[in-house]
C-alpha cells in the first residue's frame, strides 16, 4: 500500500480530496490532525469524537471533526492509529480511500469524503484484523440533533453580503475577503491580498514580526450565516498559511433572546485583533447569537457543526475556548452542560445561568411594573418598589419589561418579513407564535389540547414582597394586595388575574432535558466569569446570577475549583456583552494555560478591579468576607429572591406549604390572616424544598431528531 511520508506533500493531497467546497483552505504543516491515544474497547462517544478499535486493540479508528453519529456536508475527517496501522488500508462504503490519508504524528489522518446520507461504513483493515466506524452523514443545513426545522425561515444572505439564497435553506456561496490592522490601530480593508499596505502593522507570533492581515471566510452552515477570522500573514498566495495558527479556536457567542425565525445576524462584531495578533483562530454563526434563536440546542447544533467545518478546512485546534457575554454566556454554559465536549473552556461576561430558570424573575417584572400604576400599588415609594423587586433600582425591572418579557408574548419578536403569517388569537389562530417556548418547541413539547408549545412558567404560591415584609419596608396590608392582584401571564401573554401554573410534567421535562444547569459536565470546565458592574444603573445584568451559578456548582458546601469571578466597574457594556471585556484577551490565554498544562495556573484566581483601579485578588473569601470588594459591590436579587428563593435560583416551580403565621416577623390580625389564606388557598411557597418536578438531567447530548 503507498504511503505518503512527506507531511507537506501528504496536507496537499489531504487538502485535494475534501471537494466539498470551492473555498476551501489548503491545510500547511501546522494543521496536522491531533488524535487522542486513550484506548476504548468498543465504538464510543468522547465529548465531540467518535473512536472504535479493533478486537486487539491493534488498529483505532476516530472520527475527529465530530462525533460518528452527527457527520455533516459529506465528509469527515478520520484518523487511524495502533501498532498495525502502517500495513492498513482504509475504506468507505467499500472503496478504498487509502490514498486520502497522510502520516501525522499521532496516527493516519485523511477526509473521507463522498458520504452518502445516512449511515456509512469506514473500515480499517490490517491483515486479520479490522475496525469499523458507522458515520451517519447529515445535510449541511442539518438539522443533526435540534429537532425537525423551526419554519418559516427567513433569509438574511444578501444583507450579509453573500448575495441572494440559493434555495429555501438560505444556503449561499462562501465569501472570503481580507483586511489588515495599520499602524494607527485601525482595521482597513484589503481589496488585493497581494499588495503590501504602506501603513501595514506586524504583529509578533513566536518571536517574529510578521504582517498582521486577517483572512474573513463567510457562509452558511445549518442555516446559520457563519463567520471565520485567521490570521494570515502570507495572503495572496491562493492558500491560507496557518503556519502562524496557534492551533486554537475561540467561539464567540452573541448576547439577547430572541425568536425571529430568520438567519438573523451576529452581535459578535468584527475581528477581534487582539486575540487574531496572537495567533488565535475566532469563529462564530449567527444561530449562536441567541437574540436570532434563543435556543441552545440550536447553538450547541450550530456550533458543533461550524467547529466541524473550520477542522475540515483550516485544522484540527487543540482546544476550543466559548466566549461572549449575556446570552452568549448562556449559550456557553448550557453547551458545556448538556454538550459536553464541544467547549474546552468557557469565558462568559454579564453572565445568566439559563433562560428557564432566570424567566420567572423575569417575567414577574411585567407583572410588578403593570401593579405599580394600578390603584392599590401607586402609592408604594421607591423604596418599596425596590425592595419588592428585590433589585438595586427599579430601572431593573422596568429594563426586563421593556427588553425582554415580549417573549412570553406570541406576537411579538418574529422578523418583520413574517408579519403576514403571525398569530392573531382572531383573525390567524394557527399563526406563526413567536415566544421563547415556540422557538424551543422541539424540546419543551405542545400542549395535547392547545397546540401551543409548553411553558415552564409558575409563580403559583410567590409570596412577592415577603423579604419587604419582614423587613418593615412595607406591612401588612401592602404586602397582601400586592400579592392579591399581582395576577400572571396567559399563554397568549396576557396580563390577567390568576397566576401563571404550569404541570408537574412540563416543569419536570425542564430539568430531565437539561435546561436548567447544575452539577454535572460543567464541574469539568474551567470557567471565568466576568461580572460588569451595572446594578446601580437599571441594567438588566444583575451581579447576583454569577452568584446563582457558583452557588449550584458548589458540592457539599465546597466551590468549584475550576470557576473564577473577574469583577468590574461600569464600563463599556456594548463590549461585554460582545465578549470584548474586563480583561482584554486576557480571560482566553489564562484558560488556554490552564489547558495546555492541565493544571490551574497560580494567577488563576478571583479578581476585583475597584472603581479607583486597584485590583485585588484572592479566593471567594474577597467577596465573601467584609472589605472593599464586597462594599463596592453588593450583590442583590430580583423578585423571587425577594420572596424567599434561594440564591442558587433553579427551582422553577416552588413546593408548597400551610401558611404559618409564626414564621412572619410581623403580627397579621384575624382578618388578615383571613385574607392571606383566601390569597393562597393551596398554601406558599417553600423555598427550603426541592422544587416540583425538580431532578437531575436525563444524560448529555439529548437527541431531538434531524
Amino acid at each position: 500500500m503507498r504511503r505518503v511520508l512527506g507531511v507537506l506533500l501528504a496536507i496537499a493531497i489531504l487538502t485535494a480530496c475534501s471537494g466539498d467546497d470551492d473555498d476551501a483552505v489548503e491545510p500547511t504543516e501546522s494543521s496536522a490532525v491531533e488524535a487522542t491515544a486513550e484506548p476504548a474497547s468498543d465504538a464510543i462517544d468522547e465529548g465531540a469524537r467518535t473512536r472504535a478499535e479493533s478486537a486487539d486493540g491493534s488498529l483505532v479508528l476516530e472520527s475527529i471533526s465530530t462525533r460518528a453519529g452527527l457527520v455533516t456536508a459529506g465528509d469527515v475527517l478520520i484518523t487511524v492509529s495502533g501498532p498495525a496501522m502502517p500495513e492498513a488500508t482504509v475504506t468507505s462504503n467499500g472503496d478504498d480511500v487509502s490514498s486520502h490519508f497522510v502520516d501525522t504524528p499521532d496516527g493516519w489522518s485523511g477526509l473521507v469524503d463522498g458520504l452518502k446520507d445516512g449511515e456509512n461504513e469506514i473500515v480499517a483493515t490490517a491483515g486479520d484484523e479490522s475496525v469499523t466506524l458507522v458515520v451517519t452523514n447529515h445535510s449541511k443545513n442539518g438539522p443533526v440533533f435540534s429537532g425537525p426545522h423551526l419554519e418559516p425561515w427567513v433569509c438574511k444572505t444578501e444583507e450579509a453580503g453573500l448575495g441572494p439564497p440559493l434555495d429555501e435553506d438560505c444556503d449561499a456561496p462562501s465569501k472570503v475577503t481580507y483586511s489588515y490592522v495599520s499602524t494607527d490601530g485601525s482595521v482597513k480593508p484589503l481589496d488585493d491580498p497581494i499588495t503590501r499596505p504602506a501603513d501595514l502593522a506586524t504583529t509578533t507570533i513566536d518571536g517574529d514580526a510578521v504582517p498582521f492581515i486577517v483572512r474573513t471566510e463567510q457562509g452558511v452552515i445549518n442555516r446559520g450565516i457563519y463567520t471565520i477570522w485567521v490570521l494570515d500573514p502570507n495572503a495572496g498566495g491562493g492558500f491560507w498559511d496557518g503556519t502562524r495558527w496557534n492551533n486554537r479556536l475561540v467561539f464567540r457567542f452573541g448576547g439577547g433572546c430572541g425568536t425571529t425565525y430568520s438567519q438573523g445576524s451576529s452581535f459578535v462584531g468584527n475581528a477581534d485583533v487582539g486575540l487574531l495578533g496572537q495567533g488565535y483562530a475566532v469563529a462564530t454563526n449567527t444561530l449562536d447569537t441567541f437574540q436570532t434563536a434563543c435556543n441552545d440546542t440550536l447553538s450547541a447544533e450550530t456550533a458543533l457543526m461550524t467547529r466541524e467545518y473550520f477542522i475540515e478546512r483550516f485544522g484540527v485546534p487543540q482546544f476550543t475556548i466559548g466566549d461572549g457575554g449575556s446570552g452568549g454566556a448562556i449559550q456557553q454554559l448550557m453547551i458545556a452542560h448538556r454538550y459536553p465536549g464541544i467547549l474546552d473552556a468557557l469565558s462568559p461576561s454579564v453572565p445568566f445561568p439559563d433562560a428557564i430558570s432566570i424567566s420567572g424573575g423575569v417575567t414577574d417584572c411585567r407583572l410588578l411594573v403593570h401593579y405599580y400604576d394600578t390603584t392599590f400599588g401607586a402609592s408604594l415609594t421607591d423604596e418599596q418598589k425596590r425592595a419588592i423587586n428585590g433589585q438595586a433600582s427599579t430601572g431593573t425591572c422596568e429594563s426586563w419589561d421593556q427588553l425582554f418579557v415580549d417573549a412570553a408574548v406570541p406576537t411579538v419578536g418574529c422578523d418583520a418579513a413574517l408579519d403576514d403569517q403571525v398569530y392573531d388569537p382572531e383573525t390567524r389562530p394557527a399563526g406563526l407564535r413567536c415566544t421563547l417556548q415556540d422557538i424551543n418547541v422541539n424540546i419543551v413539547g405542545r400542549d395535547p389540547e392547545t397546540g401551543f408549545a409548553n411553558r415552564a412558567l409558575d409563580n403559583v404560591g410567590i409570596q412577592y414582597g415577603l423579604v419587604a415584609l419582614n423587613e418593615g419596608v412595607i406591612n401588612v396590608d401592602e404586602f397582601l394586595s400586592l400579592n392579591e392582584y399581582i395576577g400572571g401571564m396567559d399563554i397568549d401573554g396576557n396580563l390577567v388575574p390568576a397566576r401563571e401554573e404550569a404541570t408537574e410534567e412540563v416543569i419536570a421535562s425542564a430539568y430531565t432535558s437539561g435546561s436548567v444547569i447544575g452539577e454535572g459536565p460543567l464541574l469539568d470546565v474551567p470557567i471565568i466569569l466576568r461580572n460588569l458592574y451595572t446594578d446601580d444603573i437599571g441594567d438588566i445584568h444583575t451581579r447576583f446570577h454569577a452568584f446563582s451559578i457558583r452557588d449550584r456548582l458548589a458540592q457539599d458546601g465546597i466551590d468549584d475549583p475550576n470557576l473564577l469571578l473577574w469583577t468590574a466597574p461600569t464600563g463599556d457594556l456594548v463590549a461585554q456583552l460582545l465578549g470584548n471585556v474586563a480583561g482584554g484577551s486576557d480571560p482566553i490565554t489564562l484558560l488556554d494555560e490552564w489547558l495546555t498544562t492541565g493544571t490551574k495556573p497560580e494567577r488563576a484566581t478571583n479578581r476585583c478591579l475597584l472603581a479607583d483601579g486597584t485590583e485585588l485578588t484572592g479566593g471567594w473569601e474577597l467577596y465573601d468576607e467584609p472589605g472593599p470588594c464586597a462594599d463596592e459591590y453588593a450583590i442583590y436579587g430580583d423578585p423571587r429572591l425577594a420572596a424567599g428563593k434561594e440564591r442558587r435560583g433553579d427551582v422553577v416551580k416552588c413546593t408548597l406549604t400551610d401558611i404559618d403565621f409564626e414564621t412572619y416577623s410581623v403580627e397579621f390580625t384575624a382578618e388578615q390572616q383571613a385574607r392571606l389564606e383566601s390569597i393562597f388557598p393551596d398554601g406558599v411557597c417553600d423555598w427550603t424544598q426541592p422544587g416540583v418536578g425538580q431532578q437531575p438531567m436525563d444524560g448529555s447530548w439529548p437527541d431531538y431528531g434531524p
